[in-house]
C-alpha cells in the first residue's frame, strides 16, 4: 500500500514536471553585448528598446545587457545612445525557453545628437516620439564654448534667455529679482531650485561632469508640479567611466580693458582661472567618480568678483540586475562681491560709491540618492530623495543672512500594462525651512500625486495623457490644491519625420521671499505680500522633427519647428509705485504667443557644421476682457543664434552670433527720453574659437564678445567685456 502511494506521487511529479516543461516555458529572452564600431571598446549606459512597446533596458558598466520574459512573437530592438547613430535589429523571433544572443556596434552619430531622452515623459524614449518639444546640449556642446557656467550655454538653445542669471524658456519669466522662476531646473531628475526664492545658482552645476541636458519646451506641471508651468531644464550627470582615468582641464582667461578710456576703472587688466581635477574608476560592479574645482574671477566690473571652491561626486552601485542606486554630494564655498547697480551710465564698470566693499558668503550642500528596482519585467518602482541646505550673508551695511533647509522626496513606479500602454505614477513630498533676516522664520510644505499614461493607438502615433494634484501648505496652513491635467499626442509616420501636438496646466506657487520679503534694493524698498495666489496657465503647441542624411553634400540634417501659445491667470510680478515702494502682486493676466525653429546639419563629409536657431514671441498682458494692455517687461521678441563649425584633421573653427531685439518693457528704471539714460538697445554678440585635439588632450583660444558690444539685459548692470581664455584640458588612462 506504502509502495503504491508512493508511486502515485512519483507519477504525479512526473506529470507536473511535463506540465512545465510544456506550457511554463513560454517566454523566451534577449542578451547581447554593444561596443563602438571603430575603437570596440565597451558601450555603457546603451539604451535597449523594443520597438512599439515600452520594454527595454541599458548596457551595464562592461556592455553587456538582458532582457527576459518576452512573450514568443517577432520584434525589433532598437539600440541608441548619446553621440552614436541609432541602430535597429528587426524579426527577431522570439522563441520560449531560448534566450537570443546579440553583438552590436555603434557608429558615431553624424550630427552627434543624443537620441534618447527620460524627462519628457518621465522615462526613457527616443526623441522622434517625444510629445512635446525639446533640445538638448551635449558634452561636446559644452566643451566647444568653453562653458564653466551653464548661464554661458543656454542662451543658444532656442527658446531660452537670462536676463541677470534668471532663466526663461519661452518667454515664461522675465525678471523677479530673482525671487521666483517658472521653469524649473533639476540635477539628475532633482529639483535644484532654493525654497526662499525660487531660483537657482549656477554654479552648483559640476559642468564636466555632465552627460547631457535636456530642455523640455512645453509647460510640464502634470509631471513636475510647481514652477515647472514654463518648461523643465534636466541637467543629467554622467555615469563613471568603466576604466579608472583621470581628468584635468585649466582655463586662464583675460577680460579686454573697456573700449572707452573713461570707462577704464582699474590700472591692469581683469583675470580669470579656473582649475578641475577628476578621478573616474569601476569598483567591482560598481563605479564612482569625484571632481575638484577652483575658480577665481576678478570680475569685468568692480563688483563682480568671486572665488569658487566646488566638490562633487558620484557613485553608482549595481546590485545584480534588478537593484541600482546611486549617491550623489555636491558642495560649494563662495566668495563674491555683492552686485547692485553701476555708478553711473559714465561709469558703468564701477559700484555706487560706498558699496565696494560689499560682499557676500556662503556655502551650498546639494545631495541626492536614487534608487531603482525592477520588481518584474514590466514593473520598476524608483525613489529619489534629495537635500539642499543653503547658509549666506550679506557682508554689507544691511548685514542679511540666510539659512535655507530644503528636503525632497519622490517615488514613482513604471508599469507596462499591455504591450502597449505605459503607466507612469508617484507622490512627491518638499519641505523647505528658510530663516532669514529679510522676512524672517518661515516653512513651506508640498504634496502631490501624479499619473501619466502612454498609450500606443498604433504602430505610428502614441498619445500620452496625464494629470498632478498638489497642495501647498505656509506656515502649516494650506494655500491652495491644484489639479494640472495634460494631453498630448506623437505620431511617426517614418523614422525620418514626427508631428506632436500638446495641451496642459501648470502652476507656480508663490516663493517664501515673494510673500514675505522685506529689504532694500538701490534706491526702492521691497515690502511683503503675504496674501499672494498661486499663478495659474493654459499651453498648447504643435511641431515637428525632421531628420535626414546622406543628402549629396549634406551628411546629415535635423529640422525641428513648433508653434506655441501659453495664457497666464494671476501672473506674480515685482511692480513699483510711485514711491519707490514694489509690492510682488498678482496684478495681471497675460499671454504668449510664439514660434520656434532650429535647424542643425553637416556638410562635406564633417568638414562643416551649422546650427540656427529662431524664436519670436508675442508677449502681452491683458485684461479681464482678454483685451491687450501692454508688453510684458523683460522679453524678447525676436531672438537668434547661429554657429558655424568647420573641422580639418584635428583642428576645429567656431564662430557664433546671438541676437536679441531690444526689450520693449523694462519695470525698475523706465527709459529717460531727454537724457537717453537705461535705453534699451539690441544684442550683437560675436564669439570665435579654435581648438586642437591630440590624442586625449585639447587645447581651445576662445574670444568672446570679440567685438566689445555694451549692452544690458538688467537696467544699469553692464554685460560682460571681451574675454579671452585658453583652455587646457585631457584625460590620463
Amino acid at each position: 500500500m506504502e509502495r503504491q502511494l508512493n508511486l502515485k506521487r512519483v507519477l504525479i511529479l512526473l506529470i507536473l514536471m511535463m506540465f512545465q516543461a510544456v506550457f511554463g516555458q513560454t517566454s523566451g529572452g534577449l542578451k547581447g553585448h554593444v561596443s563602438d564600431f571603430r575603437s570596440g571598446e565597451a558601450l555603457p549606459g546603451v539604451n535597449v528598446l523594443i520597438k512599439d512597446s515600452f520594454r527595454g533596458t541599458t548596457s551595464n558598466m562592461d556592455g553587456f545587457f538582458e532582457i527576459n520574459g518576452l512573450p514568443p512573437d517577432k520584434i525589433t530592438v532598437v539600440f541608441s545612445m548619446m553621440g552614436y547613430e541609432k541602430q535597429s535589429v528587426t524579426n527577431i523571433e522570439i522563441v520560449p525557453g531560448i534566450i537570443k544572443n546579440l553583438d552590436i556596434k555603434l557608429n558615431s552619430d553624424i550630427l552627434n545628437q543624443p537620441e534618447v531622452i527620460v524627462t519628457s515623459t518621465r522615462k526613457a524614449q527616443n526623441i522622434m516620439e517625444s510629445p512635446v518639444s525639446v533640445s538638448i546640449i551635449g558634452r561636446r556642446d559644452l566643451s566647444e564654448k568653453g562653458a564653466l557656467s551653464l548661464e554661458e550655454a543656454l542662451p543658444y538653445v532656442a527658446g531660452v534667455s537670462t536676463v541677470n542669471g534668471q532663466l526663461s524658456i519661452r518667454g515664461a519669466s522675465g525678471y523677479t529679482m530673482g525671487a521666483g522662476s517658472r521653469s524649473l531646473v533639476l540635477l539628475d531628475g532633482v529639483p535644484l531650485l532654493g525654497g526662499a526664492a525660487g531660483n537657482v545658482s549656477w554654479n552648483v552645476v559640476p559642468t564636466s561632469e555632465i552627460s547631457q541636458i535636456e530642455v523640455v519646451k512645453s509647460g510640464g506641471g502634470a509631471l513636475y508640479g510647481s514652477s515647472a508651468m514654463g518648461g523643465v531644464i534636466n541637467i543629467l550627470t554622467r555615469v563613471a567611466s568603466p576604466k579608472p582615468e583621470w581628468n584635468f582641464s585649466t582655463q586662464l582667461g583675460v577680460f579686454s580693458q573697456p573700449a572707452y578710456e573713461q570707462w577704464q576703472w582699474r590700472d591692469s587688466p581683469s583675470l580669470t582661472r579656473d582649475f578641475s581635477i577628476s578621478h573616474s574608476r569601476k569598483i567591482g560592479n560598481h563605479s564612482a567618480w569625484l571632481r575638484l574645482k577652483s575658480y577665481h574671477s576678478d570680475g569685468y566690473t568692480e563688483m563682480n568678483w568671486e572665488d569658487v571652491v566646488h566638490l562633487s561626486g558620484k557613485i553608482k552601485f549595481n546590485f545584480r540586475n534588478r537593484h541600482t542606486a546611486s549617491f550623489f554630494i555636491n558642495a560649494l564655498n563662495e566668495t563674491a562681491g555683492l552686485i547692485g547697480t553701476w555708478k553711473s551710465q559714465a561709469s558703468p564698470f564701477e559700484a555706487v560709491t560706498g558699496t565696494e566693499k560689499n560682499q557676500i558668503t556662503g556655502t551650498k550642500l546639494f545631495s541626492h540618492i536614487d534608487y531603482q528596482f525592477i520588481s518584474s519585467e514590466d514593473s520598476r518602482y524608483s525613489v529619489k530623495s534629495g537635500l539642499y541646505l543653503i547658509d549666506w550673508e550679506n557682508n554689507s551695511l544691511a548685514q542679511d543672512f540666510s539659512h535655507e533647509t530644503k528636503y525632497f522626496l519622490e517615488t514613482q513606479n513604471n508599469t507596462t500594462l499591455f504591450k502597449s500602454t505605459d503607466l507612469i505614477s508617484g507622490i512627491s513630498l518638499q519641505k523647505a525651512i528658510i530663516d532669514a533676516k529679510i522676512f524672517g522664520l518661515h516653512h513651506q510644505e508640498q504634496v502631490a500625486a501624479y499619473a501619466q499614461v502612454q498609450k500606443k493607438l498604433a504602430s505610428i502615433s502614441t498619445l500620452t495623457t496625464g494629470a498632478r494634484y498638489e497642495t501647498y501648505y505656509v506656515d502649516n496652513d494650506v494655500q491652495s490644491g491644484i489639479f494640472s491635467p495634460s494631453l498630448a499626442i506623437n505620431i511617426m509616420p517614418a523614422q525620418w519625420f514626427s508631428w506632436r501636438a500638446s495641451y496642459g496646466k501648470g502652476f507656480r506657487v508663490p516663493t517664501v521671499a515673494e510673500m514675505f520679503a522685506n529689504s532694500t534694493l538701490s534706491i526702492f524698498q521691497v515690502e511683503p505680500n503675504p496674501n499672494l495666489r498661486p499663478e495659474i496657465s493654459t499651453m498648447g503647441e504643435t511641431g515637428f522633427t525632421l531628420k535626414a542624411a546622406n543628402l549629396g553634400l549634406i551628411d546629415g540634417l535635423q529640422l525641428n519647428s513648433a508653434i506655441f501659445q501659453t495664457d497666464f491667470i494671476d501672473m506674480i510680478e515685482p511692480k513699483p509705485d510711485g514711491n519707490g515702494t514694489i509690492h510682488f502682486e498678482n496684478v495681471e493676466n497675460a499671454r504668449i504667443r510664439g514660434y520656434e525653429t532650429s535647424l542643425q546639419a553637416s556638410f562635406l563629409n564633417h568638414l562643416l557644421e551649422l546650427s540656427q536657431n529662431y524664436t519670436y514671441l508675442d508677449p502681452v498682458k491683458l485684461d479681464e476682457n482678454n483685451v491687450v494692455l501692454d508688453t510684458l517687461s523683460y522679453r524678447y521678441r525676436h531672438s537668434a543664434t547661429t554657429s558655424l563649425g568647420a573641422r580639418f584633421l584635428n583642428i576645429h573653427l567656431l564662430s557664433e552670433y546671438r541676437y536679441a531685439s531690444a526689450l520693449e518693457s523694462v519695470e525698475i528704471y523706465q527709459e529717460n527720453i531727454k537724457t537717453g539714460e537705461d535705453k534699451q538697445v539690441p544684442i550683437h554678440v560675436w564669439n570665435f574659437a579654435l581648438s586642437t585635439q591630440v590624442k586625449d588632450w585639447n587645447v581651445q583660444f576662445r574670444v568672446n564678445n570679440a567685438f566689445q558690444y555694451y549692452y544690458t539685459t538688467l537696467e544699469r548692470n553692464i554685460n560682460a567685456d571681451r574675454h579671452f581664455t585658453l583652455s587646457i584640458g585631457g584625460t590620463i588612462r
